[in-house]
């Protein structure tokens, strides 16, 4: 028997949005990341071959933010078709400072990592048609950053999750008698100031 899935929309305002999750885990992946962040085995190929070069001395280093899946039952219980953990999706396009994302050489590479969720303060995202709340729990982010080129480990550290910038999603599918969560997202602002030192150095 087939699984229910129910969809629930803002009733203010208008477009969806979503982000689709294959279940294929293609080959080579699209970077070196660790599949974890306790993890510091870096892959042997990927497809950044070919597109990194070195450092430069001054900035901004093009740079390409790649997020880790990591799935947790308790936000993504509504995919069918999970990927799986360690699959890696580009998202420099996240980056507030358009001037570091890289178009074509790749000299910082990001690796972004989501865990701790539900560790802490979140909140509650309202205004769907049945009049459901869906929380938004807390979340850890961690991120590697490494050189390129060499693949050199150049920091570690951690982020907290911002409920002031997580937005509510329009549309939410999930299963029926499932009680849907999201995760907080990135403190971009910090995220920020945690690569500067690394991606747009000082002078």
């Amino acid at each position: 028997m087939g699984r229910l899935l129910l969809v629930l929309v803002l009733v203010a305002g208008l477009g969806a949005a979503g982000l689709a999750l294959g279940g294929v885990f293609d080959q080579p992946p699209d970077a070196f990341c660790p599949d974890s962040h306790d993890n510091a085995e870096v892959k042997a190929s990927s497809l950044l071959d070919g597109e990194v070069a070195p450092m430069s001395a001054t900035g901004p280093r093009p740079t390409k933010v790649f997020d880790v899946y990591d799935r947790d039952s308790r936000v993504e219980g509504a995919d069918p078709n999970p990927p799986e953990d360690g699959k890696m999706y580009d998202v420099t396009y996240e980056l507030e400072q358009k001037a570091w994302q890289a178009k074509n050489q790749v000299q910082v590479v990001v690796c972004q990592y989501r865990h701790g969720i539900g560790e802490g303060e979140g909140k509650q995202c309202t205004g769907y048609n049945n009049q459901q709340t869906i929380p938004v729990l807390a979340a850890t982010y961690t991120y590697k950053v490494y050189e390129a080129a060499t693949k050199t480990l150049l920091t570690t550290f951690t982020v907290p999750g911002s409920l002031e910038d997580t937005l509510c999603p329009k549309v939410i599918t999930y299963e029926a008698g499932d009680q849907p969560h999201l995760a907080a997202s990135p403190d971009h602002a910090e995220l920020a100031n945690r690569l500067r030192p690394y991606v747009e150095p000082a002078q």
